[in-house]
This record gives structure tokens, sequence and C-alpha cells, in this order.
């Protein structure tokens, strides 16, 4: 059995797994891959990534397949040849860029800076980038709450597994949308890097807004004033909430920038 370093120790259990799955494609097991990647760099782009595990996955996957059809031994001796090319394209995904890693927050962490008291919210409740473990999803259904996932890694059980560019948010139907250090920060990469993916971006905040019940409640962090400056008083009533001391100090390089602050937490009320 070939070694393989870390980050990617667990990826022969990964191929071994998907090819127990017995799929004719390999769509689940490039699903996976991102998924992994984006773990540890949260902002690649995922149609990239795509797109070159897909033509990795369209010479491996026919001869994996192949060797497992022919027994243990065959399928050990193959995933020993194909491993080193699957952590050869991971490690050229990441070369050259600092890794930015998804971490996971407890509840209380996150309510504690969004500033919300669970009184507050409103159900259904939604939680935007909740994370593959949705902890605070969890942590609200254990509270009695009507709450819903919403991540690429979401479990079905919990919420929706979906992009949240592409996600239909509907209308009038969330008391409560939340996101912490998810959906703003992606937004202010964009906003930073790249005019179009600001303005889907742009496209799916006001989207989010309309998706509010009358008096429901947007609540993200950090802040977007380029946009929030934008929103109508008789329709939004908008409050900041300064990050505490040590996530307020992480983003100045973002403040600078921008040439205004967003180390604070957005709280928007659908009037």
């Amino acid at each position: 059995m070939s070694a393989v370093s870390d980050p990617w120790s667990g990826l022969r259990t990964l191929l071994e797994s998907s090819l127990a799955r017995e799929a004719d494609s390999a769509a689940p097991l490039v699903d996976e891959l991102i998924s992994l990647v984006l773990r540890r760099h949260q902002f690649l782009d995922p149609g990239a990534l795509r797109a070159r595990l897909e033509a990795h996955c369209a010479r491996s996957w026919p001869l994996l397949r192949a060797a497992r059809s022919h027994g243990v031994a065959e399928l050990a001796r193959a995933l020993d040849v194909q491993l080193p090319g699957f952590v050869t394209l991971l490690d050229e995904m990441l070369a050259g860029v600092p890794q930015v890693v998804c971490a996971e927050y407890g509840p209380e962490l996150q309510l504690g800076v969004l500033g919300l008291a669970l009184e507050e919210l409103r159900e259904p409740v939604l939680d935007v980038g909740a994370g593959r473990d949705a902890r605070l999803v969890r942590a609200l259904r254990a509270a009695g709450k009507d709450a819903h996932a919403l991540d690429r890694d979401a479990d079905p059980a919990l919420g929706v597994r979906a992009d949240w560019l592409e996600f239909d948010f509907g209308t009038a139907r969330w008391g409560s949308i939340v996101s912490h250090l998810a959906f703003s920060l992606h937004f202010l990469h964009q906003h930073l890097r790249s005019e179009h993916e600001a303005g889907r971006y742009a496209h799916t905040y006001m989207r989010m807004l309309r998706a509010l019940t009358p008096g429901g409640l947007l609540a993200y962090a950090p802040g977007l004033p380029f946009i929030e400056g934008h929103l109508d008083p008789s329709r939004h009533a908008l409050t900041r909430r300064r990050l505490p001391p040590d996530l307020s100090e992480a983003f100045q390089r973002l403040d600078d920038a921008l040439a205004a602050e967003v180390g604070y937490a957005a709280r928007i009320v659908r009037l």
C-alpha cells in the first residue's frame, strides 16, 4: 500500500469507498474531491476544480473499476499505481496559494459573533454556509427550532446540499437567514477579485432579502458596507455590531483594501 502524506492521508480510503458504491460514473467521487480541496482553500473556483478532476477521473476511473472486477489483490495494485496521480493533481491545485481552510465553529460562538439570542430567531431558520457538521443547525433543532442547513457539504437530513449562488431561496419563505464567516466573507473576496462573480453575489444577496418574511432577519458577519449603503431604509432596518477585537483585527487588511470597515456583524430586518 502506498503511503500518502497529509493532507491527503484519507485519499485511498475515499477511492475505495467510491468504488464500493459501484457507480457507473465518477461524478460522486469528483464531488467529494472538490469538497476535500475546498476545505483546504475555500476561495478556489469549484468550476475550475471540477474540470481538472473530471479530466483526470475520465482516465483513472475505468482502470480502477476494471481492476475491482478482478478481485481485491488486483484493485490494491491498481490503487498503488493510480493514487500518486491523484495526490499530484491535488497538490498542484493548492500549489502557490496560501491555505484558507474552512473552519467549523460552535453554535454559542456563532450566535455570539452575530449578536443573536435564540428567542430572536424567527422560524424557519436557514443557515447559509452551515458547514459539513452544521453545528448551529443541530443546536437550533435541539432547542426546538425549525432550522435548515445550506452548504455544498450539507447532510441531506439537516438541509440542502447546494451552491448558495444557485439555490432558490424563495419569496417570503424564511423567518431568519444567518451566515457566520461564510457568505459575506466570500462576497468580500469576490468584490476585491472578480467583478463578474461579485455581481452574482450581489444578486444572491438581494434574493436572500426577498426571501425573508415580513419582520424576518438576515444576519451575517463580516459586514458588507458597499452594498448595505444601497438598502432602502423604508424597507430594511440595518444595525451593526462590532466584532470582538481579535476578529476585528483579522479583517484589518480587508478594511485597508476596501477603505471601509468590515469587522462587524450586520443585522437586517425586513420591515
